[in-house]
């Protein structure tokens, strides 16, 4: 159904972000500016991290939080409000986390108020809102679970059981669960109504970018050029990217995106191996234009045994091969991928995406990888959303009807 075809806009949607809307481009940034065309929607940056941890990201030379509320217009039917940094402990104490939660919820409703609007929808998109439900006299709570959260914290258990609690709550009392992959919909299987939601990509930017102009940044670089774009964090495998660099030391692999807790120094005696930092997104389809194979070297681990990464759409938009690791979400393309079950399998991947390079991609893989581009697009994405909560307002028989 077109948005064309809806009887009535959808209610205004108070839209609580995992992550502040200026950083990277992600799902929610093109969920909340595609779901703005359907109603309202109010984007919320979370209140983390806590003042300490504000003024530490900004010696570190990351974007400043305002230290006041702030309400901006991002567009037609857009807005954002981005919340004063919060007190400490928000990730290890329910007790902080409550505390951050019920000043959002105050600067949230007063910004609601000032832009008129009236029994919202409550979009949850991190268990640490749970204490938001039934603050803004919402008529409708979706939870779009984009992540095994609790996964996360692997590492520090206080934090682990604390989001594996909160998010109890939150699947206890969502209308509405959307997940982003198969796996994520088994584990909320306790929610009254979960629907799969995958990942997607905004296939006609990103197919406008095949053979458009190297970045000058890349432009030095030997052939073949191996490449990633995204977060570089702790679910990357960094000793994986060193091994493949070392094993080709003909060749460069570039990193691009923001270095987020993990220590890079360790590779820096890699003269092949690049870490270029973030780039504007608009810039980020020329980077992958100008890759010879695309990578996803992420560890095989809990949390990334759900994830359907956004990156595998645009990666194929521009008709790329990619080499992935550990992936379930992904074996469905296994005809259009070098997927690889674990790290081991990785070199064996990648000498085979390789190959493709050196022989030339035919014309029909790169045109069956942009066709599986195509179908899978955020404005898909936004429409069967909006579809799902509309049902969810008129009633269980239409519900029913758009789950099938």
């Amino acid at each position: 159904m077109s948005q064309a075809a809806y009887s009535r806009e959808l209610p205004d949607i108070i839209y609580l972000g995992m992550n502040p809307w200026d950083t990277i481009r992600q799902r929610a940034q093109h969920l909340a500016t595609g779901l703005s065309g359907y109603g309202r929607v109010l984007f919320v940056d979370p209140i983390t991290p806590s003042v300490a941890g504000a003024l530490r990201r900004a010696l570190q030379g990351g974007p400043m939080r305002p230290w006041g509320p702030l309400v901006r217009q991002l567009g037609d039917g857009l807005f954002q409000l981005a919340p004063p940094p919060g007190v400490p402990l928000g990730f290890d104490l329910q007790a902080c986390n409550a505390i951050n939660q019920r000043l959002q919820s105050i600067l949230v409703r007063r910004a609601a108020k000032r832009l008129g609007f009236g029994r919202p929808i409550l979009w949850i998109d991190h268990p640490l809102e749970a204490d938001q439900i039934g603050r803004h006299g919402e008529r409708m709570v979706i939870y779009n679970c984009m992540d095994n959260y609790p996964a996360f914290w692997s590492a520090v258990p206080r934090r682990q059981r604390l989001v594996a609690a909160l998010e109890r709550r939150v699947l206890a009392r969502a209308d509405l669960v959307v997940a982003s992959s198969s796996g994520l919909v088994r584990r909320c299987a306790s929610a009254q109504d979960v629907r799969l939601l995958p990942n997607a990509c905004d296939a006609e930017l990103f197919a406008q970018a095949l053979g458009s102009e190297c970045p000058e940044g890349l432009r030095a670089l030997r052939r073949p050029l191996m490449g990633y774009v995204g977060t570089v964090s702790h679910w990357v495998d960094l000793d994986l990217l060193a091994e493949m660099a070392a094993a080709h030391a003909e060749a460069d692999l570039v990193l691009v995106g923001p270095v987020e807790n993990v220590d890079i120094r360790p590779y820096s005696h890699l003269a092949n191996l690049h870490f270029l930092g973030p780039v504007p997104y608009e810039r980020v389809p020329s980077y992958i234009s100008a890759f010879d194979v695309c990578l996803i070297p992420f560890r095989c681990n809990a949390l990334t045994a759900d994830v359907d990464p956004v990156k595998a759409y645009e990666y194929l938009a521009l008709g790329k091969p990619v080499v992935a690791v550990g992936l379930p979400e992904l074996a469905r393309y296994g005809d259009l991928v070098y997927l690889a079950p674990a790290c081991e399998d990785a070199m064996g991947m990648l000498a085979q995406a390789l190959a493709e390079v050196s022989q030339g991609t035919s014309s029909a893989m790169l045109a069956e990888r942009q066709r599986v581009a195509r179908g899978n697009t955020w404005a898909n994405r936004v429409s069967a959303v909006a579809q799902m909560i509309q049902a969810h307002l008129d009633g269980p028989e239409t519900r029913e009807e758009t789950s099938r």
